[in-house]
């Protein structure tokens, strides 16, 4: 069911077997593609910048819990977040995003309007979105499925914890220490009113965020990974 056989479909991986080398974001993705299309392919992640420790906001300066990402009804499920901001009455959360679809739109508005505890922003600038993961406790994502969540970066960019409803990250969310997946939105929101009363786990849990970030994300940590993909091929 994750892939519906459309011509346009078809004919992008008929593209991708054509290619002298296949790059995917995660294992999982590299499991699909070998299992679903005998496609081999390279596992090289998503790069990102560490911004200097001054940038960082101490765990106990931040002031509410962050959900970003595109409003669709489908994927994203914001509507989550909504539920969990209205279980937890004491604590404050942020929601950033967009949908295409103009009546969704409008009813994840009313209803976010309705709640003391939630501020409502639309679409921000990719240059402006840094300042929001800094001042926030944690990052919440809902998704049902990801493909590559990149947002799990943008929060450990500053130190932030994840927490996350389904997406794992090929596993390491959990083992590695640096966030928490769980399942549902009890769970979820079991772990946000523990993080938002204990800023030192906030600033343990994302701190590990941060060096997993520098150990496996960063430029220093990917770039030879990618030069080893390239001289393969031009070697053959």
């Amino acid at each position: 069911g994750m892939f519906r056989y459309t011509v346009p479909k078809l004919a992008y991986v008929d593209a991708i077997r054509r290619a002298d080398a296949v790059v995917a974001q995660t294992e999982y993705q590299q499991r699909t593609l070998e299992r679903m299309f005998d496609i081999r392919s390279h596992v090289v992640p998503n790069v990102y910048s560490i911004p200097p420790q001054d940038d960082l906001v101490a765990a106990t300066d931040r002031s509410f819990v962050l959900w970003v990402g595109s409003r669709g009804p489908g994927q994203k499920k914001p509507m989550r977040f909504l539920r969990l901001a209205a279980r937890l009455p004491p604590v404050e959360f942020f929601l950033i995003g967009w949908s295409q679809d103009g009546e969704f739109r409008t009813e994840i508005r009313d209803r976010a309007e309705a709640l003391s505890n939630l501020r409502f922003e639309g679409f921000v600038p990719p240059d402006e979105i840094d300042e929001h993961y800094r001042r926030a406790v944690a990052y919440v994502n809902t998704s049902a499925h990801e493909g590559f969540p990149n947002t799990f970066l943008e929060a450990w960019r500053f130190a932030v914890p994840v927490v996350s409803m389904r997406a794992i990250l090929d596993g390491l969310l959990t083992e590695a220490d640096i966030g928490y997946q769980t399942g549902t939105v009890d769970g979820m929101a079991q772990t946000v009113d523990t993080l938002w009363n204990d800023r030192d786990e906030v600033a343990v849990t994302g701190r590990n965020g941060r060096e997993h970030l520098r150990a496996n994300y960063a430029m220093d940590a990917v770039y030879e990974t990618y030069a080893e993909v390239f001289g393969d091929v031009v070697a053959d």
